[in-house]
């Protein structure tokens, strides 16, 4: 029986920033008149997920709302097995569809929901073995890695590489070949694509791959400014709803990731597009 939706992505599928408008102590006049700077450490994670970001991310409210299970690669549980982002899941479910936890979860897996956003570096040979989760992905991430006293020179010549060569048109055209490829082997298994930003479209029009790829993608009023310029738009990003943002505070930067309502919002967009697919195939 299918009966899971995996989901894949950045920071906004795992629901990053949400603490700052649920966690009582962040929200404490104490606490926020000390200056705050974020993002808070990844230490943090694994206890915001259990109390907030599990319950209003986006993604859990799609598989509440649809009665689905869901599987997010960036909850840690199991994040060891499918990497952290949209294009390292379908490469991890391709290349390793014989080993028996994977082969059972494709077997249960009705839709791959992937947000698509910012490109990160992931390279086969470094981050698809063994500890190659540790290794950076951002641009953020690999300038602090170069900082690093006890930092993998090979790791370093192929991150100085890539960043040499950064080709973003490239980059999105063969990754919707590798989406094209998944579909084709797994007809049975529906990709969802979720624009987070907008650049990836323009690029697109540009391509035979875009006639093949255009259905995949959610709705999105505006398409080309992508979800983010719609939440920017229509203030629905953390910073226009808590408290830390609305008060006498100092800080850093803005959190800008979606807010409740702004992940609510998402959600909705997802399951017009799965309850559309479900009913042409009634």
């Amino acid at each position: 029986m299918r009966d899971t939706i995996i989901f894949a992505g950045q920071s906004n599928t795992f629901g990053l920033g949400l603490e700052w408008e649920l966690d009582p102590i962040l929200n404490n006049e104490e606490y926020l008149s000390k200056g705050v700077h974020i993002p808070l450490p990844p230490n943090t994670y694994d206890e915001y997920t259990l109390k907030y970001w599990q319950k209003y991310r986006w993604t859990s409210l799609v598989c509440n709302d649809l009665g689905y299970k869901e599987f997010n690669v960036h909850d840690t549980i199991n994040s060891s097995l499918l990497g952290s982002g949209a294009a390292q899941t379908l490469w991890h479910l391709s290349e390793r569809k014989n080993e028996e936890g994977i082969k059972k979860l494709i077997d249960r897996t009705k839709y791959i929901v992937l947000e698509i956003g910012y490109i990160r570096w992931w390279d086969k040979n470094l981050h698809g073995k063994d500890d190659g989760e540790y290794l950076p992905n951002t641009a953020i991430e690999i300038e602090n890695y170069l900082k690093l006293k006890d930092k993998n020179q090979t790791v370093v010549e192929a991150a100085i590489k890539w960043i040499e060569n950064y080709d973003e048109e490239t980059f999105w055209i063969e990754t919707y070949k590798k989406i094209i490829k998944f579909q084709e082997i797994y007809p049975e298994i529906n990709i969802v694509l979720v624009p987070w930003s907008g650049n990836q479209d323009c690029f697109l029009k540009r391509n035979e791959v875009y006639g093949k790829i255009k259905d995949l993608f959610v709705n999105i009023p505006n398409w080309e400014g992508g979800i983010l310029g719609y939440i920017q738009n229509n203030k629905l990003q953390i910073w226009n709803d808590a408290k830390a943002w609305n008060g006498d505070y100092e800080y850093n930067r803005k959190e800008e990731h979606a807010s409740i309502k702004g992940h609510r919002w998402v959600a909705d967009r997802v399951i017009n597009h799965i309850k559309k697919l479900e009913n042409e195939k009634q």
